[in-house]
This record gives structure tokens, sequence and C-alpha cells, in this order.
């Protein structure tokens, strides 16, 4: 009997799972879908590589490579700024 309940949980479960794959697999297929459409729509408005140079390449800033450097030049770009609410 409790052999038997346990194959019965299973195959509920086995099936649960199977919906949630079903529809993870949909929803994949409408994003990988959403991508390919803003792929195409931002192909028609790009711009040449000259204009759209990062901030850092266009000043020859130093890449950060680590957290500490990463959080210091964000605190000096953060500090550097006024923010005024109008």
């Amino acid at each position: 009997m409790h052999a038997k309940m346990t194959r019965d949980r299973k195959k509920c479960f086995v099936a649960s799972l199977n919906c949630v794959i079903a529809k993870l697999e949909e929803e994949n297929q409408e994003m990988r879908d959403l991508l390919e459409r803003s792929r195409d729509a931002d192909q028609s408005v790009v711009e040449p590589a000259e204009e759209r140079k990062p901030e850092a390449i266009v000043k020859n800033d130093p890449v950060p490579t680590s957290l500490s450097e990463s959080s210091a030049a964000l605190m000096s770009i953060s500090n550097s700024r006024i923010f005024t609410i109008g």
C-alpha cells in the first residue's frame, strides 16, 4: 500500500514538473522572440561607433579591476555631480 502511494505521489510530482517545464519553455520562447524583435528595431537605429563611445572610453579613464575600485569610481562620479530636485 505504501509503495503504491509513493509511486502515485511521484507520478503527480513528475506531471507537475512537466507542466512547469512547458510553461518555462513557452516563456523562454516569448522572451527570445521579444529579444529578436528588439534587436531588429535596434539595427535600424544604430549610430556610428564614434558617436556611441561610453563616457569612460572617451575620457580615457582606467577600467576598474576590482569591486573596491568600481565602488570608488562610482562614488567619485556621484560626488562630482550636483543633483537637483525641481
